[in-house]
C-alpha cells in the first residue's frame, strides 16, 4: 500500500512537472534559451516571473529620480530631499526579520502581487495629485514610506520565489539573470525618468511607473500558486 502511494505520488510530481516546467516556446526564445546565459528562461514559471521583474525593477528605479525632483520642486530643499531618502530606510532597518519570515511562512504570489498593487496604487495616486496641482510635500512623504514597507516585504518574497520557479540545476542561472535585470534597470530607470520629466513632468513619469506595476501584476499573476512547507 505504502509503495503504491509513494508510486502513484511521484507519477503525479512528474505529470506536474513536465507541463508547466517546459512548453513550446516561440521560435525567438528557442533561439535565446539555447544561449547557457538565457537557459532559465525555458521555464515558464520563470519566465512569468523574469518579466514581472523587468517592469517592477525598472518603476522602482524610476522612482529614485522622481521622487528626489519632486520633493525638491516643492520645497526647494536639499534637506528635504534627504530627508525623503532617510525615512524610506526605516522600514528596512526594522522590519525586514519580520519580511524574511513572512517570505517563508506565507504565499510568495500573494506577497508580490500585493506588494505591486500598492506600489502600482501610490504612483497612481502622485500622478493624480500632481495633475490636480494638490501634491504637498507629506504626501511624497507618506507614500515614500508606505513604499518602503512595500518593498521590505517585497524583495525577500521574489528572491525566495525563483527557487519554486526552476530546477535547482537552473537556480543559478536564474539568479544571474534577475540580478541582470536589477543592473540594467538601475541604469535605464533613472535614465527614461529623467526624459519622461524633461518632457512630460513628474506625473507623466509616475503614470509610466503605474503602468509598469499593472503590467507586472499581470504578469505575475498567472504564476502557479504552491503550497508553502511548514517550517
Amino acid at each position: 500500500m505504502e509503495t503504491t502511494l509513494r508510486s502513484t505520488s511521484a507519477k503525479q510530481e512528474k505529470l506536474s512537472d513536465v507541463d508547466p516546467a517546459k512548453e513550446t516556446l516561440s521560435y525567438p526564445l528557442e533561439l535565446l534559451v539555447r544561449l547557457r546565459a538565457f537557459e532559465a528562461l525555458r521555464h515558464r514559471e520563470y519566465r512569468l516571473l523574469w518579466y514581472g521583474q523587468v517592469f517592477a525593477s525598472m518603476g522602482t528605479w524610476m522612482d529614485q529620480v522622481t521622487r528626489g525632483w519632486l520633493i525638491y520642486e516643492l520645497t526647494n530643499s536639499a534637506l528635504q530631499l534627504g530627508m525623503v531618502r532617510g525615512i524610506q530606510a526605516l522600514p528596512i532597518l526594522f522590519l525586514s526579520p519580520i519580511a524574511g519570515s513572512a517570505a517563508d511562512r506565507f504565499s510568495r504570489k500573494k506577497q508580490i502581487v500585493l506588494s505591486q498593487i500598492v506600489d502600482g496604487c501610490m504612483y497612481a495616486a502622485l500622478t493624480v495629485l500632481i495633475f490636480t496641482r494638490s501634491i504637498e510635500p507629506w504626501h511624497v512623504y507618506l507614500s515614500a514610506f508606505v513604499m518602503a514597507i512595500d518593498q521590505t516585504f517585497l524583495q525577500p518574497a521574489r528572491a525566495a520565489i525563483i527557487a519554486d520557479a526552476v530546477p535547482r540545476d537552473h537556480l543559478t542561472n536564474a539568479i544571474g539573470l534577475n540580478s541582470m535585470i536589477f543592473n540594467t534597470a538601475r541604469s535605464t530607470g533613472p535614465a527614461l525618468a529623467g526624459i519622461l520629466i524633461a518632457r512630460y513632468g513628474t506625473a507623466g513619469s509616475y503614470a509610466t511607473q503605474a503602468v509598469f506595476c499593472v503590467l507586472a501584476t499581470l504578469w505575475t499573476m498567472q504564476l502557479r500558486s504552491r503550497p508553502q512547507s511548514s517550517p
